[in-house]
């Protein structure tokens, strides 16, 4: 797949209601490295990057689906 870096990745996280601990344990991170990469998103190896959006990509996917499970 290919992204192009979204330098916003706090708002991407609010957006999914997460919070940077959790987002630094789907990476398998320490909190303080995932903080870096969000206040300097281009320090992030592009790996993480790519794992960090297909995670967000599935998130999405799985609340779009719960939510229309209820309706």
């Amino acid at each position: 797949m290919d992204w192009v870096v979204d330098k916003n990745l706090e708002a991407m996280r609010i957006e999914l209601g997460l919070t940077q601990l959790v987002v630094a344990i789907l990476l398998g991170v320490s909190r303080v490295t995932y903080i870096k990469w969000e206040q300097q998103p281009l320090l992030m190896p592009i790996d993480k990057y790519e794992e960090l959006m297909v995670a967000y990509d599935n998130i999405r996917e799985l609340k779009g689906k719960v939510y229309r499970d209820w309706e």
